[in-house]
């Protein structure tokens, strides 16, 4: 499972236009329209690349940024690759950097300013240890500077395809948001099973527990799947939500989803695989975590077919109800290596929120 090369021959290769810079970098094959700068070819002598292009309308310390689709990092040792050319009496600056989409924080691993001669150049940047486990995209920045004669481009760039992941938009399962119904979960109608999840768009009916809206749209239009515990008068009774069956993994996937467990008699959210082997808990949480959506993720190793299990446990009272929202799986969840990654605010809407992330790691047996 790895990134593959982006050559730019065809398209931009996953990468896209950052919509908050100044201009966007340009698709060519060939010298770049001025005298002087830029270069003649694509690295290795023929194909396309892409590039900033320093004449006017482009200023000084203009920028341009274009990024990479999400990748899982899974080693210490994971390296990206790329070649670059810098030629041209104004050249101004190209920066690499590296975004955690946990936080969102940006971070500059690698940066050259000035004329580096005409002539394509390879560069390697290590992650290093502060980006193992995480889920990233990687970000070039070109910007501008004194003059028409300060061309920069890019091209062949990618990870090492050993210790990088290519997180993808599909698995065979689609995110969950619930927003048309169950979205391919199915209740548990064993005798294991005492309730079932309720699917709601705005608040609960009982006051001080469970969401006020959902976690997809962050309104009261937006559906989830919560446990409704209003008229049960023993704590203890379970709903439990399957997912579609998923084959084996051939390395660990993740399970990513975001839940809401607030008021005073909440007892627990846990999960499970269920295979031929039965069901095997992964991940649980227990007791009030605030009037907040939270994202847990969970990592899944699994040798056959297997389903995922969402098990709410009522608690003593009505003030107990818990949420599930915006589930998907990451990197290999289907034998394939293409999957999705949730990517969205918290539950008050004030920004990315990553609080109270829980990663398990679970070994065959």
């Amino acid at each position: 499972c790895g990134s593959k090369i982006a050559s730019f021959d065809s398209d931009m290769n996953g990468f896209t236009q950052n919509t908050s810079d100044t201009f966007d970098w340009t698709r060519r094959s060939g010298s770049t329209p001025s005298f002087g700068t830029g270069p003649s070819f694509g690295h290795g002598g023929s194909g396309s690349y892409i590039y900033i292009e320093a004449s006017f309308p482009r200023r000084v310390n203009h920028s341009a940024v274009v990024t990479s689709p999400q990748y899982a990092v899974s080693q210490t040792t994971c390296s990206y690759t790329f070649w670059y050319h810098m030629y041209g009496g104004s050249t101004g600056t190209l920066k690499f950097y590296v975004i955690d989409i946990s936080t969102g924080k940006k971070s500059v691993l690698w940066t050259r300013s000035g004329q580096q001669g005409n002539l394509w150049q390879s560069a390697t940047v290590k992650l290093g240890a502060a980006f193992n486990g995480k889920i990233v995209q990687v970000a070039f920045e070109g910007i501008v500077g004194t003059s028409y004669d300060g061309d920069i481009a890019v091209d062949d760039a990618g990870f090492d395809s050993s210790s990088c992941c290519r997180v993808g938009p599909t698995c065979g399962f689609k995110k969950a948001t619930f927003q048309s119904g169950l979205e391919g979960f199915i209740q548990d109608k064993s005798s294991g099973d005492q309730m079932d999840w309720v699917r709601r768009a705005g608040k609960t009916p009982s006051a001080s527990t469970g969401p006020t809206f959902d976690h997809s749209m962050l309104n009261s239009s937006g559906y989830y799947m919560y446990l409704e515990t209003s008229g049960f008068s023993s704590s203890g009774r379970r709903a439990r939500l399957y997912s579609k069956p998923l084959s084996s993994t051939s390395k660990v996937c993740s399970l990513v989803f975001w839940y809401h467990m607030y008021g005073s008699t909440i007892n627990a959210l846990n999960i499970y695989t269920n295979s031929t082997a039965g069901l095997k808990q992964l991940w649980s949480r227990r007791g009030n975590q605030g009037n907040i959506w939270r994202m847990a993720r969970v990592f899944i190793n699994q040798s056959s077919e297997f389903n995922v299990v969402f098990e709410a446990v009522a608690g003593s009272s009505f003030t107990g109800d818990i949420a599930i929202d915006d589930v998907s799986f990451a990197q290999d969840c289907c034998g394939v290596c293409t999957c999705h990654v949730v990517l969205t605010k918290d539950g008050m809407g004030l920004g990315i929120s990553y609080s109270h992330f829980f990663s398990f790691k679970i070994q065959t047996v």
